[in-house]
C-alpha cells in the first residue's frame, strides 16, 4: 500500500506545482477583489494541503536510515515541545515533562519529528485547560516514554488501526502522521503502543533500546 501511495504522490507532485503556478499567474494578471480573492485563497490553501500530504507520503515511504549519536531524550522532547509553547499558554494547557536525564543512540531529527507529531495529536484532542504529561523511566535495557493527554480519547473500535497508513477519525485527517511515528520507532529498533479510553484521554507508550542491536549508519552521507 505504501509503495502504491508513494507512486501516486510522485505523479501528483508535478501537476500540483503547475496548477499552483498558473493560478498565481492568473491572480496576478487579473483585477481580483472581494469574493474572487476569497476563492483564490481557498484554491491556494487546498493546493498547499495536498502538497503537504504528498510530502508526508513520500517521507513515510522513503524514511531515511537513522543517523545516530548519543542524545539526551529529555533534551529532544523539550526541543519538540518548543514550537508549541505559545499555544500551550494561549489555551491554558498544562505541559509536564518528568524525565530523568538519559543519553542513548538516537537520530535527533527523526525523534524530534516523532514527538512533534504526538504533541500535535494531543493538542487536537484537548480542550482548553486540559493537560499533557510526558514521563518515563529506564528498565530492561529500554527507555520507556509515555505521552499522555486528558483529551477525548479514542474509540475501542478505532484503537487497533491508529498506526495504519491512511486511517483517520478526523474529517480533514490523512492518517499519515502516526504511521510515520511507528516507522521512526521501528527504525530505531524500538516500538510504540497506545492505550485510550473514551472521555479519559490517551497514552502513547514508546520504547527505545538503550543500545544498538544492529549496525546502523553513524554519520550522514556527504553530498
Amino acid at each position: 500500500m505504501i509503495k502504491i501511495a508513494n507512486g501516486v504522490a510522485h505523479e501528483l507532485r508535478n501537476p500540483l506545482v503547475g496548477i499552483g503556478g498558473f493560478v498565481r499567474r492568473l491572480y496576478e494578471a487579473c483585477d481580483i477583489a472581494g469574493d474572487q480573492r476569497k476563492y483564490y485563497d481557498h484554491i491556494i490553501s487546498n493546493i498547499k494541503k495536498i502538497e503537504n500530504l504528498v510530502k508526508k507520503v513520500e517521507f513515510l515511504s522513503r524514511l531515511p536510515m537513522p543517523t545516530v549519536r548519543k542524545e539526551s531524550i529529555r533534551g529532544l522532547i523539550e526541543k519538540a515541545t518548543r514550537p508549541y509553547l505559545q499555544q500551550f499558554e494561549d489555551r491554558k494547557i498544562e505541559l509536564t515533562i518528568n524525565l530523568e536525564e538519559v543519553f542513548f543512540p538516537l537520530d535527533s531529527d527523526l525523534v524530534v519529528r516523532a514527538f512533534s507529531i504526538l504533541i500535535e495529536n494531543a493538542l487536537d484532542a484537548l480542550s482548553d485547560g486540559q493537560r499533557i504529561l510526558i514521563h518515563g523511566n529506564t528498565e530492561n535495557n529500554y527507555c520507556k516514554i509515555l505521552v499522555s493527554d486528558t483529551g477525548a480519547g479514542i474509540s475501542p473500535d478505532d484503537l487497533p488501526f491508529v498506526f495504519d497508513p491512511f486511517f483517520s477519525t478526523k474529517t480533514d485527517g490523512a492518517g499519515i502522521d502516526l504511521a510515520i511515528v511507528k516507522r521512526i520507532m521501528n527504525s530505531h529498533g524500538g516500538g510504540i503502543e497506545v492505550n485510550s479510553k473514551r472521555g479519559e484521554g490517551t497514552t502513547f507508550i514508546l520504547l527505545f533500546p538503550l543500545e544498538r542491536r544492529r549496525s546502523i549508519r553513524i554519520s550522514r552521507l556527504q553530498d
